[in-house]
């Protein structure tokens, strides 16, 4: 969507901020597809701005961006400050302009064009990067935030200067961004480095239970050439085998046959402590994802076993359910590796 000239990548609808102190939530998904979701997503995770980035040209001078943290459920306190990663294009910007930082108070960042353009437009040639290097995309970390403003003589980035191939990752913290302490950590946007694409993260934490509406969204999205979705760690818990099968099966048969001419991959729960303790109920789980896949009338659905993408304990952190930098590095690499079979590119 668009902003004051700038494009808002995996934002689907700004509000009123709900703390009454001026600018706009942000969220990643409708409000009527939250309406839908269970608590979790509905009054927290969809307000996350992981994978969410702002993009635009500055045309002359410099843009200011006008940021604060916001609370994710209404009677919390909002986090002292949120994190922004920029790239120029596909370039990551130098040191003094890498990180900017926000706080619980309105912060006015200003941003300057790029640094030697000549110099990163050789690069972006050399490195085949699908960015055009004038694109300013600052990128947001994984937690709530409210856009206040954006000033300056900008654009947004023409369909040319952004990648012409989309993707969508649906999915738990996992694929939100959890410990992967940066947004360029995250493993959609790793992955989308790797394929020179644009990647929708929809990851939630401690939600992802394929509720009706945001599978119905999923399948309504028209603008993605494939997705990968990540199933199970969030339902284990919150539900029996016999409805996270219907639920799963729901998926395929709705969301997959709506993207029947694309590519959709799924995966089951990654390495985990249950593994540790050979857990009935979390084979049960993976179970359930193989064979619905396998049992699918699409023919577009491509399985992935989870303990083929996170392979040891040596990827978990110290919570035991979250991959580490390291382990989301694996994830995302062998995901590329699996995508790269299927999709021939």
């Amino acid at each position: 969507m668009l902003f004051k000239n700038a494009e808002l990548f995996n934002i689907a609808e700004m509000q009123p901020a709900a703390d009454g102190r001026g600018g706009y939530d942000l969220f990643r998904l409708p409000a009527e597809v939250r309406a839908g979701a269970d608590e979790g997503l509905r009054l927290r995770t969809s307000h996350y701005t992981c994978g969410a980035e702002i993009r635009f040209v500055i045309n002359s001078g410099t843009a200011k961006v006008t940021m604060r943290t916001a609370a994710a459920l209404p009677n919390d306190p909002a986090p002292k400050y949120g994190q922004i990663v920029t790239y120029y294009g596909g370039v990551q910007a130098n040191w003094q302009t890498a990180f900017y930082r926000y706080t619980d108070e309105p912060t006015v960042m200003e941003i300057t064009p790029p640094p030697n353009l000549p110099t990163l437009e050789k690069i972006t040639a050399i490195s085949g990067y699908p960015y055009a290097p004038q694109v300013v995309r600052l990128c947001l970390n994984n937690s709530a935030a409210v856009l206040v403003d954006i000033e300056g003589d900008i654009r947004p980035p023409e369909e040319d200067e952004v990648p012409s191939l989309r993707g969508l990752m649906y999915g738990s913290s996992i694929t939100h961004g959890s410990l992967a302490l940066v947004a360029p950590n995250f493993i959609p946007a790793v992955v989308a480095r790797n394929l020179r694409a644009d990647i929708c993260n929809l990851g939630f934490a401690g939600s992802c239970h394929l509720e009706k509406s945001v599978v119905d969204y999923i399948a309504s999205r028209t603008d993605c050439d494939f997705f990968f979705s990540e199933l199970g760690i969030n339902v284990i818990g919150h539900m029996e085998a016999e409805e996270f099968e219907r639920r799963v099966r729901y998926y395929l048969d709705t969301a997959a046959s709506a993207h029947a001419g694309k590519y959709f991959f799924v995966t089951d729960i990654y390495y985990c402590s249950d593994d540790l303790r050979s857990s009935p109920k979390l084979k049960q789980f993976r179970e359930i994802v193989r064979r619905a896949c396998a049992e699918s009338e699409c023919a577009n659905v491509h399985y992935i076993c989870g303990l083929d993408l996170l392979t040891s304990s040596a990827g978990l952190s110290a919570d035991l359910v979250h991959p580490n930098v390291d382990g989301m590095a694996e994830i995302a690499r062998n995901v590329t590796e699996k995508m790269r079979e299927v999709m021939k590119i």
